[in-house]
């Protein structure tokens, strides 16, 4: 009994239940793991009120007088933080959600979480003249349709948002709209493209990188200015007025077509615009000891590969980078490692599992396998296991002694994904899910579009069912209690009957009521339903976001 309640209460202990939560007022998603909150009200000085903002004379530039502040939606107290109140020390490497990173007097490094510097997840660019056709549907990144004339291409690359300029006062004078992507900090840049070899030349921020085709880059720093002041002003208030990032460049093709592919903006390690450790000292003391790494939370770039931005040896060029960069930054901290407690996350095992998982031999069946393109990467997953057995056989040779104890352990197993079941769909076409007259499927983003006086229950996240609930919902309406509980067996036991025509399989073994399976002083903040599918099943990205696709299982 002890045991399940210890195991039951992790849910409902930390508050992350999916990548995604709702917020029950609006029925907005947002991230579950860190937010960023406005200023609280106006600043205030010898007890007079100011503005939240100075404007800039005749002109749409506005400085704040005070900033927002990142928190961390992550509740109950981390390991690390009981271990230093016993005296224990810890140095805890990339712990998944810890940003903004708490860690008492513990050294720590945030992992998955961090985001880059627009505040996502990772955005990559892509410049290319060859565009797919629907290069506009491109998730995770943004594909830019450039010109290549006499072997030169230019364009801008985006950076922050820029909190500095008054967007409704331009809109409110020219009397047009301002686009989200204008709304960022953007520096221009120049490719000078060589006519015969396959390499190039890009000038930005006035520094000069050249580029191989089939290369990364080394890292480069770059400064995105908010306002357009003086030199003086710049460097008097260069940490107000400039965000610094790090990126690479790499060149995929330069003839007969051009793609360059940008990484996310990095939050640069040397000199972080936003908290990626503690102390705040402690990332640039990795990035002067091993150089500038990646800081995003899942560095390498799944997204660019899915839309095939990226082919498997690009992707597995870059994931060299993120192993090589864990790898160091193990080896530093283990070279001085004495007593206490020392934690190191790999994320390479994880992230080239979801991405290479279709190349194995088994799964030549697989509906993303194409052999001539996967062929001779059969052996790319296998191997990267059998790198890391030498990793960790080294550490036992030169770390490990009779006073050591060394934990290796993974976060969740890996098995093969071939369809996927989207669960507002089935919703809808079951009538739970009602969507406002005139409204097409097609059309619902963020659960935007939906009719919630009709609606009983909705889905979000990778797993999560919400029931409607009145009282909790702005526009609830399924009485809590009894009316709630037989919704919620309807529902759990129709979606366990569903049978795949295709495969004759049930996409969904068990639809777990996490009342039932959660305990702790958060469970209210998670879904009412976690569905659990059946192995070669999972929810669709579609429905993960709020979205209606046009196929229940695809």
């Amino acid at each position: 009994m002890v045991q399940r309640h210890h195991r039951d209460e992790l849910g409902g202990g930390h508050a992350i239940f999916d990548f995604l939560h709702r917020k029950p007022r609006d029925y907005l998603p947002f991230s579950s793991m860190s937010e960023v909150l406005p200023p609280k009200g106006n600043p205030s000085f010898l007890g007079i009120k100011m503005p939240g903002h100075v404007r800039l004379p005749f002109s749409n530039y506005i400085i704040p007088t005070q900033g927002g502040t990142t928190r961390n939606l992550r509740k109950g107290t981390p390991f690390w933080e009981i271990l230093e109140s016993h005296g224990v020390e810890a140095v805890v490497h990339r712990m998944p959600v810890n940003f903004p990173p708490s860690g008492g007097g513990a050294v720590t490094l945030s992992g998955m979480g961090t985001p880059d510097i627009q505040g996502t997840q990772g955005t990559y660019a892509f410049y290319t003249d060859d565009p797919p056709s629907d290069y506009r549907s491109a998730t995770g990144g943004k594909i830019f349709v450039v010109d290549v004339v006499d072997g030169v291409v230019k364009d801008r690359l985006y950076g922050p948002p820029n909190d500095f300029i008054d967007y409704d006062r331009v809109q409110h004078k020219t009397g047009r709209r301002v686009a989200y992507q204008d709304r960022k900090a953007s520096i221009p840049f120049t490719v000078y493209v060589d006519e015969e070899n396959p390499v190039a030349k890009i000038v930005i921020d006035d520094q000069e990188v050249f580029l191989e085709e089939g290369v990364f880059s080394p890292w480069v720093e770059i400064n995105f200015s908010l306002l357009p002041t003086p030199g003086f002003v710049r460097w008097a208030w260069h940490d107000l007025v400039n965000v610094r990032g790090t990126v690479r460049f790499y060149l995929k093709s330069t003839h007969p077509s051009f793609g360059l592919y940008v990484t996310p903006i990095q939050i640069s390690p040397e000199n972080p615009a936003l908290p990626i450790s503690t102390p705040s000292e402690y990332a640039p003391e990795l990035a002067k000891a091993l150089g500038p790494y990646y800081t995003q939370g899942m560095p390498q770039d799944s997204k660019a590969i899915d839309f095939d931005v990226f082919g498997n040896a690009d992707y597995m060029k870059q994931v060299a980078i993120v192993l090589d960069e864990e790898v160091s930054m193990a080896e530093y901290e283990l070279g001085r490692f004495d007593e206490g407690l020392l934690f190191l996350y790999f994320s390479c095992i994880d992230q080239v599992g979801h991405s290479m998982w279709r190349t194995m031999a088994d799964q030549l069946d697989h509906p993303a396998h194409v052999e001539e393109l996967d062929v001779a990467f059969r052996d790319t997953y296998p191997r990267l296991y059998e790198y890391f057995d030498t990793v960790v056989g080294g550490i036992m040779d030169k770390y490990v002694d009779e006073e050591t104890c060394l934990i290796v352990m993974s976060d969740h197993g890996f098995s093969s994904w071939r369809r996927k079941f989207d669960l507002n769909r089935w919703l809808y076409d079951n009538g739970y899910l009602v969507l406002k007259p005139g409204v097409a499927p097609s059309s619902v983003e963020f659960l935007q579009g939906v009719d919630w006086s009709q609606t009983t229950v909705y889905g979000l996240g990778i797993n999560g069912l919400y029931i409607n609930e009145l009282g909790r919902e702005r526009f609830g309406t399924v009485p809590p209690g009894l009316a709630k509980q037989n919704l919620l067996d309807e529902v759990c036991e129709k979606l366990e009957a569903i049978v795949d025509p295709t495969t004759g399989f049930k996409p969904i073994n068990k639809a777990f009521r996490c009342a039932e399976i959660y305990s702790g002083p958060n469970v209210v903040m998670g879904p009412d339903v976690q569905i659990g599918y059946r192995r070669d099943y999972r929810g669709s990205d579609d429905s993960a976001v709020g979205e209606v696709a046009d196929a229940v299982i695809s």
